[in-house]
């Protein structure tokens, strides 16, 4: 489950990721950009301190569709300082700090932890002061290829690398874990023994968000 609060955050997510996508090797639209949502999902950090979320945007209708894992924090992650797509003020939490996804060891620990587990997104409630929390309808859904006895080791430091003639396939690497992510969809890199995530959207629309596989490193 996760909490979202009904709060004004400056800049917005979309005009965040818009400052931050003309400078991507893989990013081929135009600059300045201007973002439609294409979908969004959640996973939920179980020490409860950083936001998990992945938007699916496109600039236009004949744009492909950009994947950007973004994290939330309340305060800088050191060790991932230059994946900081920048800094926003929420009107109920304060100043955030939001992150490359890709380069966050929460995000990539759930990651890795849904696709291995089949498991999915989470429910998100809306929470605004003095009043019940209600369901925010979801607007895509994903789920793992893997199964619920699944185990999964916890994950030590991670190495990122950008792959892919234009570098649009994030691959990070964790001791004997390699997670694959496409940063533009249609790339599918699926590799042989790898398990993942699928995501569904709009009239049905679906592809792989990412890919986990097990090496014997």
């Amino acid at each position: 489950m996760a909490i979202v609060h009904a709060a004004e955050l400056k800049p917005s997510k979309l005009e965040l990721i818009a400052s931050w996508l003309p400078g991507q090797s893989w990013y081929g639209g135009p600059d300045p950009v201007t973002l439609d949502l294409v979908g969004a999902f959640r996973f939920d950090d179980p020490a409860g301190d950083v936001g998990i979320q992945v938007l699916l945007v496109r600039e236009g209708i004949e744009s492909p569709i950009y994947q950007v894992p973004l994290t939330y924090r309340s305060a800088p992650l050191v060790a991932a300082a230059d994946a900081l797509i920048g800094e926003m003020s929420h009107s109920v939490l304060g100043r955030r700090w939001a992150y490359d996804g890709c380069h966050d060891p929460v995000f990539v620990s759930e990651l890795v932890r849904a696709v291995l587990t089949g498991d999915t997104e989470v429910v998100e409630y809306r929470h605004a002061e003095g009043q019940e929390p209600t369901v925010v309808p979801a607007t895509m859904h994903v789920r793992g290829s893997g199964q619920p006895a699944a185990s999964v080791a916890p994950l030590g430091a991670l190495k990122v690398t950008s792959e892919g003639g234009d570098g649009s396939v994030a691959v990070i690497r964790s001791g004997a874990v390699e997670v694959s992510v496409p940063r533009v969809l249609g790339q599918d890199p699926t590799p042989d023994g790898a398990a993942a995530l699928t995501g569904t959207w709009g009239d049905g629309e679906s592809q792989r968000l990412a890919t986990v596989r097990l090496t014997d490193a």
